[in-house]
């Protein structure tokens, strides 16, 4: 939504005004400009499903910057808490991963455009949060939603490792980050990679100092209704690590109208003979948690029910085997036979 500011001149009849009529017409006037001018909450609006929002937070620039919740300029629809001198806006500082006090952060490169939101917690902030809001003006139910990131480390604080948890929550109106129940998804939460005694600066855009995230979780958000996805830190004891978001893209999908397909094939060794009695594991897509199936006594294994259209993970586990590739990847849009596993010789 946008911020809207109504500075229209009033006009009245011209008629004997008395001065007591002319006190309260000038006293509704300056009332309703005021009114008028209150700035509209700038939720992130999901127009369509299976249409993706993204945001390399390039826009913050090299300084330092303030969100000011919902409304920012270059981050509109964020917001962001502290737990120990919270404001409203709050302040972002813009940093290269050498800076030592506890903040938001504006990281990345001196001088460079390529930045990230992150964050640094420590005794003077207490816990960390920041947060993106959306709601849903698709005009349908929202039944998953597809967040993919990249996790990127900037500050190496400690031995100890720290994690950045994502979480959600919904409701009608979602506008704060500490009321209500939000929910985890673990897999899309990221831990420091880089740990050392020191503490100092890392360049989070090395290969080494970052991790791309990607989770599709089963969820409602009703039209009109909204859904706030979440970071956190807790201040740990000793030097906190400064952990950042980047390149985030989320993606809204409806409920799936396709056929359920099946998932299936054979595990077997190096000569080919059937290893019965493995379990292989089904994730990804939509589930909420794992499945499992047994290898019959001819090695076969097989999934029913699979949705279609999602991306799934299939890994085979036996302590009696090693496989070059315990993990198939399969995009499921149909029947997928011959998924096999074949153990090293």
């Amino acid at each position: 939504m946008k911020t809207i500011y109504d500075f229209r001149l009033f006009s009245f009849p011209s008629v004997a005004i008395q001065p007591k009529t002319a006190l309260a017409i000038m006293i509704f006037t300056l009332v309703f400009v005021a009114v008028s001018a209150a700035p509209i909450n700038a939720q992130i609006s999901i127009a369509a499903l299976n249409t993706t929002y993204s945001q390399n937070f390039n826009g913050m620039g090299t300084t330092d910057l303030t969100i000011t919740d919902d409304v920012t300029g270059s981050l509109p629809g964020f917001h962001a808490f502290r737990e120990i001198g919270n404001t409203n806006p709050n302040l972002v500082e813009a940093d290269d991963g050498s800076g030592l006090t506890g903040n938001f952060k504006n990281y990345g490169q001196s001088n460079q455009i390529d930045r990230a939101l992150g964050m640094l917690p420590d005794a003077s902030t207490g816990f960390l949060r920041f947060g993106a809001r959306f709601v849903n003006d698709s005009g349908v139910p929202i039944n998953s939603i597809t967040v993919t990131y990249t996790g990127e480390q900037w500050h190496v604080g400690s031995l100890q490792a720290q994690t950045m948890v994502f979480a959600y929550r919904t409701a009608a109106s979602v506008n704060d980050l500490t009321t209500g129940v939000y929910t985890a998804v673990p897999n899309l939460s990221f831990t420091s990679p880089v740990l050392s005694s020191v503490p100092g600066q890392a360049d989070g855009n090395q290969a080494g100092n970052r991790a791309t995230f990607t989770a599709t979780f089963a969820v409602t958000v009703a039209p009109g209704d909204e859904i706030m996805l979440r970071w956190a830190m807790e201040n740990e004891a000793g030097n906190n690590h400064g952990l950042a978001v980047d390149d985030l893209s989320v993606r809204a999908q409806g409920a799936s109208t396709a056929a359920p397909a099946t998932i299936s094939g054979r595990v077997v060794d190096a000569n080919g003979r059937a290893i019965s009695r493995t379990r292989v594991i089904l994730q990804g897509g939509n589930l909420t948690e794992l499945r499992t199936a047994l290898t019959n006594a001819f090695g076969y294994y097989q999934f029913d029910n699979v949705e279609t259209g999602e991306s799934y993970a299939l890994r085979v586990e036996t302590k009696r085997y090693r496989f070059e590739n315990p993990t198939i990847f399969v995009n499921l849009g149909e029947d997928a036979t011959g998924v096999d596993f074949i153990a090293n010789p």
